[in-house]
Formats: structure tokens, C-alpha cells, sequence
């Protein structure tokens, strides 16, 4: 693949891409009184169409819409000019008048006229489609070498961590439902608590996490498990590599933006449904917030409880009475996947024919070819 053709795949993918996420954020807008379960569900889809959006158009049969011309572009010849004849009687060479040739000045030898150097940048729009590719793919290497880096470092942190043990964990994760349980790791007392790994799912404590109040114990443990109930570690790391392949798109990281938010306001609404006390958790997330902290780079690929989103805006969602709190059904996530097929199989589909290539001809006012061009050769 040259990169000229890179350039029109990055090209088609960016515009429809941006259609895919420009219907999502709207519809975000209209949704936002309703659940976060809701909306974040919507902000998954919107990630995994894009996602898989150049497998469709490579896969899909092509649906062209546009009319094939066969338009060339010749400038015409255009008529020689007329010799119009003077009408002023011609002198004979005898009765013209003899003139002396003015004298040309004579400069002196020691000066000389010193032309500056003229320079001219020649950059034709081959040269940006061939570079403009090579730009996008080192920033996207940059960027996923750097979550890479997130990776390793939860690994090297796992290697420095005790295992521990929590009989209310067991008891939250029957709550939820959940059939796998996390290894639970002890860090040290200022850790925050997160979890991260898809295969196999890692929950980190804090050390003296087992002093803390049953209430805040309870909170903190079913919100950490929601998220692994969800598959919330697998879900950021798609979205994750969406956002470094689509760096250049600011529609893709105010996506990425509202998914890590109501991503985390889910998992305060699945603690809330579940008896917590508004005011109790809203209270742990503040201690958590102030007193804890969490290695720089960790929360690329791990899931924190107080550092994805403003804790602040947080706490007044879990205090306000009037919101709404209700869970992902099998209807909606049917709804968001009937929508997403309707909208992205089109989307995938929908090409421009194909046209002849592009002539032109530069005459001279005889008529006669000066230049020629297509769009492959210019002679």
C-alpha cells in the first residue's frame, strides 16, 4: 500500500468517522438527563463503529452515488491577431535622417551587480499526500507506545504488590453477579483503588483498607467490581487504541472524554442502587480523592475510582434525588446496535465512481500544443 492509497483510506475513514461520532455526541446531548448506563453504552458503540468502520468499506460491496463524466478541459485555440498595415508613407533608407548611437555609459571594472540568490520552495500536493501519512503514523506510534508503557508499568507494579484477602468481596461480587473474581492486590496506604487486565482481572487496595467503615468498604469494592461486570478494562482499551489511531481527530477525544465519565457516574449509579447511602459515598469519594494518589501514566490502562472524572461533578450527581439511576436493558443495547448498523453499513458503502482521468492542453494562439496533462502524467 503506497501513500497515496493510505491517504484516501485515512481520508474516507476520518470524514465518515467524524459522521459516525457527530450523530453519537448529538444523540449524547439529547440523552443527557437520562441514565449513565444509557449514555455510556451509546459512547461504546460510537468508539467500536469507528473501530471497525475500514474493515466495512473493504469488505462491503461498494454502493457509488455519483454520476461518471467525461469531462476534459481544453483551452482553445485562439486566432492569430491580424497584421493591420500602416497606412504612413515608407521613406526611402536615403532620406532618413542619420543619428549617432547614444553612448552607452561606461561602468567602471572595479563594480560588479551581485544578483541575491533567489530561493523557491516547490511543494506540490504529491509531496503532502506522500507525508501526510508518514506524520500520522509516527504520532499514533508515539501514542501507542506510551500505552504500551501504561501496561509495563502495571506489570512491574502487580510484581511489587502482596495478595490479600476481603470477605466483603465475595459478598459484592455475588451481588453483581459476577462469575470471575479479581486478584486482590495490597498496595501502600496512599494507593487508590482501581482495576485493570481483561484476562485476567487485577483489583488494587489500599493497605488499611480493612480498618475502613463496612459502608465505605461495600461502596468501594461494588464500584470497582461494576466495572469488570461490564467489561469496562476490555472497552478502554479499544478505546484507547481508537483515540491513538484517530489522533487527529478532536471528535474522537471529546468521545473518549464523555465515555471515561459516564463510564465512571455508571459505577456510582450501580453502588447506589445497590443500598449505599448517597451521602456515605459521596463522602468516601472525597476522602479517597484527597488522600490518595496514583502513579503518573497508570490510569491509561487501569480503571481508578477517583481519577477519570471530576470527582467533584460526581458527588453532586450521587446527592441529586432526581436523576436517573436505572441500569442497561437487553432493549436499548438492541436499540444502539440496530441504530449503529443502519447508520454505518450505508456509511461503509456509500463511494465515489471512479472518473476518467483528468485531461488539459495549454495551446498557443496558432493552436499548436504548448503542454499537456492527465491526472497520471504531465508531458
Amino acid at each position: 500500500m503506497n501513500t497515496s492509497t493510505l491517504f484516501d483510506l485515512l481520508s474516507h475513514t476520518t470524514l465518515k468517522g467524524a459522521a459516525v461520532l457527530l450523530v453519537a455526541l448529538l444523540l449524547g446531548l439529547a440523552l443527557r438527563r437520562t441514565a449513565a448506563a444509557r449514555r455510556y453504552a451509546l459512547w461504546i458503540t460510537a468508539i467500536a463503529t469507528l473501530a471497525v468502520l475500514p474493515l466495512a468499506m473493504w469488505a462491503l460491496p461498494a454502493w457509488h452515488v455519483l454520476p461518471q463524466t467525461n469531462a476534459a478541459l481544453e483551452w482553445p485555440a485562439m486566432e492569430p491577431e491580424p497584421v493591420i498595415a500602416s497606412a504612413a508613407p515608407v521613406l526611402p533608407s536615403e532620406d532618413l535622417p542619420v543619428t549617432a548611437p547614444a553612448a552607452s555609459p561606461v561602468m567602471p571594472a572595479s563594480s560588479q551587480i551581485v544578483t541575491p540568490p533567489s530561493f523557491s520552495w516547490n511543494i506540490s500536493w504529491q509531496d503532502v499526500v506522500g507525508t501526510l501519512p508518514v506524520v500520522w503514523m509516527l504520532i499514533a506510534g508515539l501514542l501507542l507506545l506510551r500505552l504500551g508503557r501504561s501496561a509495563w508499568r502495571l506489570h512491574r507494579l502487580e510484581d511489587s504488590l502482596r495478595p490479600g484477602e476481603c470477605a466483603l468481596l465475595i459478598q459484592a461480587a455475588h451481588e453483581l453477579g459476577l462469575r470471575r473474581m479479581p486478584l486482590l492486590l495490597i498496595g501502600p496506604s496512599d494507593s487508590v483503588p482501581m482495576v485493570w487486565g481483561v484476562l485476567k482481572p487485577r483489583l488494587l487496595l489500599p493497605q488499611g483498607f480493612e480498618t475502613w467503615s463496612p459502608e465505605k468498604q461495600r461502596g468501594v469494592l461494588l464500584h470497582e467490581l461494576a466495572h469488570l461486570k461490564r467489561g469496562d478494562p476490555l472497552a478502554l482499551w479499544a478505546a484507547q487504541w481508537v483515540k491513538a489511531l484517530h489522533w487527529f481527530n478532536p471528535l474522537v477525544w471529546l468521545t473518549f472524554r464523555q465515555l471515561r465519565a459516564d463510564q465512571e457516574r455508571a459505577c456510582d449509579d450501580a453502588v447506589l442502587r445497590h443500598g449505599v447511602r448517597a451521602s456515605d459515598y459521596a463522602q468516601s469519594l472525597l476522602d479517597l480523592s484527597r488522600h490518595n494518589r496514583l502513579a503518573p501514566g497508570l490510569s491509561l490502562c487501569a480503571l481508578t475510582i477517583t481519577r477519570c472524572a471530576p470527582v467533584e461533578a460526581r458527588v453532586k450527581a450521587i446527592l441529586d434525588p432526581t436523576r436517573r439511576r436505572e441500569g442497561l436493558t437487553l432493549r436499548w443495547l438492541a436499540g444502539l446496535s440496530a441504530c449503529a448498523l443502519l447508520i454505518t453499513l450505508p456509511m461503509a458503502m456509500l463511494h465515489a465512481i471512479e472518473g476518467p482521468p483528468l485531461r488539459g492542453r495549454i495551446l498557443d494562439r496558432n493552436g499548436v500544443v504548448l503542454a499537456e496533462s492527465t491526472k497520471e502524467k504531465m508531458r
